[in-house]
């Protein structure tokens, strides 16, 4: 993380508002044990746990503003019988408040041996504001480490719905929240797996009956119609009331209205109302018969309670400059790939190359290495060109699948690294709920 950096004399970027006012700090000067003597200075010896430390006076009356930097405060720490400062704090936290006294800065500990909170703690003990004192070297560390703290520790609010609306939007949008909710979202999943099966059985069941001159066979197929129209009726009857609930319930019903999800659900939805509109025998029924494929769109709804598809979702959305720059650059490539290939083989094969938006197709399916084999090159040069682009589109798009995969990875591990983190300060905040309770 950037932060102000004083020696370098500019600001690199803005902290959060956490740190504070952070100015310069000056090491002060420290006279020798000879000059210390002359002016009547002496050690003070401390017993930390056992361990014994000794510090100038003069170092700590140079900091009034802190515990041990007071005359009174500190002491009420001497023991008479030893000529000693009895403090009961850990000998490897009180290095780090002697080196302060000692050099005037605070330092923050690298390794893990020293618990965060227990280092705020000894500190705000001894009255030393580490955002005031910090050292240079240590100042970025210890911000990072408070940021992460801060947000582990943060006070989660649980939301508990008063309204009906809130009520509403909690089961459309938390199926884990409580029960209505999670029978509300195996309905849904369940009559939007039932759709898309009838969508596609219906084309194997149900035969034209424009086409069918046997009266029975004509029959079943009405019959077979009619059952898959129930079951359509039946699923477009709950996704209009599950819109019409989101669309009442959203806190910001213009957004939702525009949303991705929103239109996906009103696209599931169109076909059906519109095609009772129409009846059989109307011209526009081929119009209608087209809409009908919009309804297999409703497969997308699975999509708002799958992790897996919102981390791909969002894969795309961040990827997306990187990959429109990538098709630009790959369509360029393509335009100047076609019209070399349709002047060097016009002349050889003048039905198939016969325009240049005729060769795209013949360039998109070498490309992909489909090659299908209705259109191929016969002259020497448009062999050699069209060997040469296949070679290099199997390079060029590896790297649309390269950005995808490190992107998705990183999303999956900035995922997995935020439970984990939850999951560790809820067994920290737990612990010490046990402590405070054995405590008392």
């Amino acid at each position: 993380m950037a932060a102000f950096i004083p020696h370098q004399g500019r600001r690199v970027s803005r902290l959060p508002s956490i740190v504070g006012r952070y100015s310069p700090i000056r090491r002060p000067f420290c006279p020798t044990t000879e000059q210390r003597k002359v002016a009547g200075d002496e050690r003070l010896v401390f017993n930390v746990s056992g361990h014994k430390y000794e510090v100038w006076r003069g170092a700590l009356d140079a900091h009034p503003d802190t515990l041990l930097g007071r005359f009174d405060d500190r002491e009420k720490f001497f023991n008479p019988d030893t000529n000693e400062y009895d403090l009961s704090t850990t000998p490897e936290m009180f290095k780090y408040i002697l080196r302060f006294y000692t050099n005037g800065v605070l330092h923050f500990p690298k390794s893990d041996d020293i618990h965060f909170h227990t280092y705020l703690e000894e500190i705000e003990f001894f009255e030393i504001d580490p955002d005031e004192h910090m050292s240079h070297c240590c100042f970025e560390d210890y911000i990072d480490r408070k940021i992460q703290w801060d947000i582990a520790h943060r006070p989660k609010t649980v939301f508990v719905p008063e309204t009906l609306r809130e009520k509403l939007w909690q089961m459309v949008e938390s199926p884990k929240a409580n029960m209505s909710a999670q029978v509300f979202f195996y309905i849904t999943c369940f009559f939007i797996s039932l759709s898309v099966t009838a969508t596609v059985m219906e084309t194997l069941a149900c035969e034209d009956v424009s086409n069918i001159g046997d009266p029975f066979k004509i029959a079943r197929a009405r019959h077979c119609r009619h059952v898959f129209f129930c079951i359509e009726s039946a699923c477009v009857v709950l996704f209009t009331a599950e819109y019409i609930i989101r669309l009442y319930a959203s806190p910001n019903r213009s957004l939702y209205a525009r949303s991705f999800m929103s239109v996906v659900d009103l696209v599931s939805i169109f076909p059906f109302y519109v095609g009772l509109c129409i009846s059989e025998e109307s011209n526009v029924q081929a119009v209608f018969d087209t809409l009908r494929v919009f309804r297999v769109f409703r497969v997308f709804k699975l999509c708002r309670s799958s992790p897996g598809m919102i981390m791909l979702a969002k894969t795309l959305k961040i990827s997306a400059s990187n990959l429109s720059s990538l098709c630009f650059a790959l369509s360029m490539i393509c335009l100047v790939f076609t019209t070399m290939m349709y002047y060097m083989e016009k002349t050889h094969n003048p039905e198939k190359f016969s325009s240049i938006p005729a060769v795209f197709w013949f360039t998109i399916i070498t490309m992909t290495t489909v090659g299908y084999g209705d259109i191929t090159p016969i002259g020497f040069i448009g062999k050699v060109l069209t060997g040469a682009w296949s070679i290099i589109c199997v390079v060029i798009l590896s790297f649309p699948l390269t950005i995808l995969v490190d992107t998705f990875t990183a999303i999956r591990e900035s995922a997995k690294a935020r439970k984990e983190k939850m999951k560790q300060s809820h067994e920290e905040q737990t612990d010490e709920s046990d402590d405070d309770d054995e405590s008392l």
